[in-house]
């Protein structure tokens, strides 16, 4: 979740959705199958927050937490269907859907609605009717982050205020209440590792990691962080490769921590001071090994076969809200909120590039996609109301008008089509990314 996404969690968090590993497998290497050049504007509904994408069925599905419902966008013919989520007792504005995720294989979509303690469970191929809300399943108090697994065709809920995760089971999702898991306390992000069948539970107040063991009957084990200061953890990262997970917590004094966990023994292996300031985001490259994580205006980057720091703390700017990274041509984009810039990192040398964004300094960029077919990157402008363009080789960035204060931007790779959700207006940019401006 952005920062700029309403929630009943206070903002400084920023919660990193993990990328869902089925989908990546899915891209493809072809840009021949791109639509025509195409911008449109769609009209959605109430403070679109998030998107996720289908790759397998080109279909764009955007959360609006301000009403109570979800934009399904196909992404070859710019359609629009509006499905109604949350209970019909509930009214629209209290609904409060606030995190989408979806399984590819069976074409399920999963909304937690926070505002009425369910979640939607929607058939991509069935949408129901106008107005008529998709089935519910209840789950605990306050859903904040969910997750799928593919492989076993479970859905992990984590209910932000009364501590626990709920289990649904994707096959028959309706017949029975979905399991019921005790973690700690105020769960706040859920990330599934599908080759080894675990769930890893981000635990803000009890300053822990609960790890779930579906084949041991969801048993459970709690990772305490921390050596005796008050320590909030904000975010973690999981590299399926290595079977390692990062935990960024701000300690006592303003100093924040990136734990390193080996999620085989479930210990920690590794303690990192990162550089004063509030950990806000987290990301990894399991191609190289890296991990990268921003405070304040500061990057620093970790070399995950020893767990040690690569070179000098990079001093960008100020505000660096979002890090994506371009694995395919081992980039890594950083976007400056308070200095208006987007800064290309080399993964091999770690030298450092800013493109000045051509929107002025009012653009403030908060968050960023990467095509990693083409090697465009998408920059979504909170207050500059754009869309900049950043080309793949040469950095060269051109910006495209979108809604107002766009939030949340992600790419469909089979298609190229960019979704961009736009909170201040209510309305879905569709870029085509082989010609954005078009």
């Amino acid at each position: 979740m952005t920062p700029a996404v309403a929630s009943p969690v206070p903002s400084r968090l920023r919660v990193a959705f993990l990328r869902s590993l089925a989908c990546a497998a899915l891209l493809t290497a072809c840009a021949a199958s791109r639509a025509q050049s195409i911008t449109r504007s769609l009209i959605t509904d109430a403070n679109p927050s998030s998107v996720a994408v289908n790759p397998v069925t080109n279909t764009a599905y955007v959360v609006n937490y301000g009403s109570n419902t979800l934009s399904v966008i196909d992404g070859r013919l710019l359609t629009l269907s509006m499905v109604t989520v949350g209970a019909q007792a509930t009214p629209a504005f209290q609904v409060s859907p606030n995190a989408v995720a979806l399984n590819p294989v069976t074409n399920r979509i999963y909304v937690a609605n926070s505002g009425d303690d369910t979640v939607s469970v929607i058939d991509g191929a069935n949408l129901p009717g106008a107005g008529t809300p998709a089935p519910l399943v209840n789950v605990g108090g306050t859903p904040y982050s969910l997750a799928v697994n593919p492989v076993t065709n479970l859905i992990y809920v984590a209910n932000w205020n009364d501590d626990s995760v709920s289990v649904i089971h994707g096959a028959d999702p309706f017949s029975a209440p979905p399991d019921t898991v005790p973690v700690g306390t105020t769960p706040i992000q859920v990330v599934v590792d599908p080759v080894r069948n675990k769930v890893y539970i981000l635990d803000q107040d009890s300053h822990d990691v609960t790890v779930i063991d579906p084949a041991q009957g969801n048993a459970t084990r709690q990772l305490v962080l921390g050596t005796g200061g008050v320590t909030q953890p904000s975010i973690m990262a999981f590299n399926p490769v290595t079977n390692k997970l990062y935990v960024a917590c701000l300690e006592t004094g303003n100093l924040p921590n990136l734990y390193v966990v080996d999620c085989a023994t479930f210990t920690l292996s590794a303690t990192l001071t990162l550089p004063a300031g509030y950990p806000s985001t987290l990301t990894l490259n399991p191609a190289t090994n890296r991990i990268y994580a921003a405070s304040a205006g500061t990057v620093v980057a970790v070399d995950g076969s020893t767990d040690q720091f690569l070179g000098s703390p990079l001093v960008l700017g100020t505000d660096i809200e979002g890090i994506t990274v371009d694995m395919v041509r081992d980039r890594i984009l950083a976007t400056g909120y308070g200095d208006c810039k987007v800064w290309v990192l080399d993964g091999a040398d770690l030298s450092a590039t800013p493109v000045v964004l051509d929107t002025g300094a009012g653009s403030r960029p908060q968050c960023v996609a990467v095509n990693p077919v083409t090697g465009m990157a998408f920059v979504a402008n909170y207050t500059g109301n754009t869309i900049t363009v950043i080309d793949g080789a040469p950095n060269i960035a051109t910006s495209v008008a979108a809604g107002a204060q766009p939030a949340a931007v992600r790419v469909d790779p089979q298609t190229g089509r960019v979704f961009v959700a736009n909170r201040g207006d209510g309305t879905v940019t569709v870029l085509d990314g082989a010609n954005p401006d078009a």
